[in-house]
């Protein structure tokens, strides 16, 4: 363990959150450090993150008026 803190390669146990808006904007944060964000064409109400065949990374959101998105992280 202490060759890890030397080498800067040790990770602590962090918390993920992603958080909507009503200015229509997705944060996702690691702690309390905003790591992503992006805007929607909607406000999102109802927040998940999912996978469909294969696919990593995906976020459907839905707006208070039904209308859903799907969006892509990307990759790291």
């Amino acid at each position: 363990m202490t060759d890890a803190r030397e080498n800067g390669t040790l990770e602590t146990p962090c918390f993920m959150t992603m958080m909507g808006s009503y200015n229509n904007f997705v944060m996702i944060y690691k702690d309390v450090r905003l790591v992503w964000a992006s805007k929607t064409q909607t406000p999102p109400i109802f927040l998940e993150k999912v996978s469909l065949e294969e696919q990593d990374g995906l976020i459907v959101t839905m707006s208070d008026s039904g209308h859903l998105q799907v969006s892509y992280l990307g990759t790291e």
